[in-house]
Parts: structure tokens; C-alpha cells; sequence
């Protein structure tokens, strides 16, 4: 008897349990299952919204609605695959979300969430729904006992991944206010008098690379929310000298959904050039450090310029000009370097929280091994 688990990729494991396929365990909803439009969601209000979107639990809130109450549920996202375990009353987002209940009798709602949190659902990589997939999985049905202990154990991962994403969260609202606080402090100048001329990236269709051999074709898509680089590896056809990245060249998004956002190249990335919608620009040695300029467009004051300064209603933009007109503060380089080492200091802490983060689907996959 083995199943698949998804939490590392292609693991699959043997059970000394009975296999029990999803929907044999699944029981009748009482009461409310009231769904809302994602436009009826509110900022503030009485009652709880979940919906299937990846990252916070709660999307927002609603009045004046029925909730529903046949607790605890599994709020399972038909798109999005993702499963979240809701004990307070509450109204779902009516896009692709499903209600899973199971009798406590026979299965413990927590333990039924985590292990449906490492199972693999076929095709959870493609933009369809994935509840008839779901369906098609069986998973192992231990002692009830068996099943607290594991819940005992994965709630010890949860508690301390809770506190640590508590404390990442704190250390990037540190930055923040670092580099907000730097708009009053200092004097103010444009860009494009502390940083050469913008120069905007190849006009390069991306095709597979080699990372050891290959320059790498950075795009906007390859640029993390945390300004680094993901794993998705691509080179271009063409690579043309003016495009190749020195160390402490910024990129600047130019168009899109992203545009605004930055990524400061070291050379520890390796060799590179970089893509049409990201702007180069060099900051002049004597009299910007590079990393101080990517840490001023980690504030609020350079997400509302952003906000601000874009143009086009289907496709925003912001052109090297435009950027080149942007107001910096400007402190003698002796200051900048402290500030740099203050912030390298917190991304080191994020670092070790990131850690933490990242190991826990792990740690809760080992804890499932052990008793299954």
C-alpha cells in the first residue's frame, strides 16, 4: 500500500494503514455554504471571507450574510489547489472553492488537512479543476489515536512557523520604514543625475540554457517578490555585449503588472544579460552605492511614486525617462555604507527565517512518514 506525496517531488511512501479514496470519508455539509464575488468583498466587516488564492487565510470580509457554521471545514481551491483549514464561521470567495467535512468519529479534520497538504494532485501545475483529481486520491486511515499524535506534532511546526512568519513580516516592515525614513532625512536628487544614462534590455525570445555554460536571460518573471532570482533557467539566441549585466547594475520593470519592481545583479548570479522590459541603470560610484538604491525602492514612498507615475490604463508603464526624473535622498557615501550594513543585517535575519519557512512541508512530511 503506498501513496504519493507531493511536499518533495515524486516521493512515494508505504503505509501499514488502509487506503480510503477522498470522497468515502467526505460527509454532508449543514446549514449556510454561502459563496460571495470576489467585488463583494470588503477591507473591514463581521464576518470572514476565504476564498482559494495562495498566501493569507482570510481575503477579507463581509456583512449582513449568512455564514457558515458546520465546523471545522477544509476550504479546498479547485484552481489553485490549495487547502485551508477554517474553525470559525465564515463565507467563501464563489470562485473554485470547494467544502470538504469528514466525521470526527473517523477521521480527525486537522489530520485529514495535513495530509491532504502532501498528497499529489495530478495536473496541480495547470490552470484547470483539479476536485476530480482530488476524488481519484486515496490516503491512509490510521487509529484515531495514531492520528492525534501526528496532529500534536505537525501543530509543534505550525506554532513555530506562525511566530516566524510573524517575525519575517516585522523585519521587512523594518526595511520598509529604513527606507522611507531616508526621503526626509536627506537632500534630493534626480536618478538620472546620480546613475548613468537608462539603457533598456534585448528584444531576445528566451530559449533553454545551459546554467553552467550559458548566459542567463533575465526577464521580469525571474525576478522574485524579495528581488532575487527564481530557478527558471532560460538563455537568448543572441547575446549582444551591451546587454551583459555588471556587478551592481539595477533593473528597473518597465511595463506590467510589475511595473516598479527592481532586482540589484551581483555578479554571484552568474553571467547575464537582461530582457526589453527592464531598464538598466549604473549608479555613478562617487556618488550612489548600489545596493542603497535598491534598498529606497523597498518603502511606501516608491511604491506611491510608482503607483503615481505610470501611464497607460491596460498596460502601465514607466519609461527610463521618467524613472531618470525620480527624487532620491542622497546621503555622503560613509552613510550609505552604514545603512547598507544595518539592512544587510535584516536580510540576514530574513534569511534565517526564510529557512525555517521553507523546511516546515518538510518536517510535517516527516512526522506523516513516521506513524504511517
Amino acid at each position: 500500500k503506498a501513496f504519493n506525496l507531493s511536499a518533495q517531488s515524486k516521493v512515494e511512501i508505504e503505509t501499514k494503514w488502509d487506503l480510503v479514496k477522498i470522497p468515502q470519508l467526505l460527509c454532508k455539509i449543514s446549514g449556510s455554504q454561502k459563496k460571495i464575488q470576489n467585488t463583494e468583498i470588503l477591507l473591514e466587516g463581521s464576518i470572514p471571507v476565504v476564498t482559494q488564492e495562495k498566501g493569507n487565510l482570510i481575503a477579507g470580509f463581509v456583512n449582513d450574510v449568512e455564514p457558515i457554521q458546520d465546523l471545522p471545514l477544509i476550504v479546498f481551491g479547485d484552481h489553485s489547489c490549495k487547502f485551508k483549514y477554517v474553525d470559525f464561521p465564515f463565507v467563501r470567495g464563489a470562485d473554485g472553492t470547494q467544502l470538504l467535512k469528514v466525521d470526527p468519529n473517523i477521521i480527525d479534520p486537522k489530520y485529514f488537512y495535513y495530509i491532504l497538504n502532501v498528497i499529489k494532485i495530478r495536473n496541480s501545475d495547470k490552470y484547470e479543476r483539479h476536485f476530480k483529481y482530488l476524488a481519484e486520491e486515496k490516503i491512509p486511515l490510521p487509529p484515531l489515536a495514531i492520528q492525534q499524535k501526528i496532529v500534536e506534532e505537525c501543530e509543534v511546526v505550525d506554532k513555530i512557523l506562525d511566530s516566524t512568519l510573524s517575525q519575517k513580516y516585522q523585519l521587512l516592515q523594518n526595511i520598509k520604514n529604513i527606507s522611507d525614513d531616508m526621503y526626509g532625512r536627506y537632500a534630493l536628487k534626480k536618478l538620472g543625475l546620480v546613475c548613468s544614462s537608462p539603457q533598456y534590455g534585448a528584444n531576445e525570445s528566451a530559449i533553454a540554457g545551459n546554467f553552467s555554460t550559458d548566459y542567463r536571460y533575465i526577464r521580469i518573471t525571474d525576478i522574485t517578490s524579495d528581488g532575487h532570482l527564481n530557478d527558471d533557467f532560460h538563455t537568448a539566441k543572441n547575446i549582444e555585449n551591451k546587454y551583459i549585466l555588471e556587478d551592481g547594475d539595477v533593473l528597473f520593470a518597465r511595463s506590467g503588472n510589475t511595473v516598479g519592481k527592481t532586482f540589484l545583479y551581483k555578479s554571484s548570479y552568474g553571467k547575464a544579460i537582461y530582457a526589453g522590459y527592464l531598464i538598466r541603470f549604473k549608479p555613478l560610484k562617487e556618488f550612489l552605492l548600489p545596493k542603497f538604491l535598491e534598498i529606497l525602492t523597498k518603502g511606501e514612498v516608491y511604491k506611491k511614486w510608482v503607483a503615481n507615475s505610470q501611464t497607460g490604463s491596460s498596460q502601465p508603464n514607466i519609461n527610463g525617462q521618467l524613472y531618470s526624473s525620480y527624487l532620491i535622498p542622497v546621503p555622503p557615501l560613509a552613510e550609505q555604507e552604514k545603512i547598507v550594513q544595518q539592512i544587510e543585517a535584516l536580510e540576514a535575519q530574513i534569511a534565517q527565517a526564510q529557512k525555517v519557512i521553507d523546511d516546515a512541508p518538510q518536517q510535517k512530511q516527516a512526522i506523516l512518514q513516521k506513524y504511517l
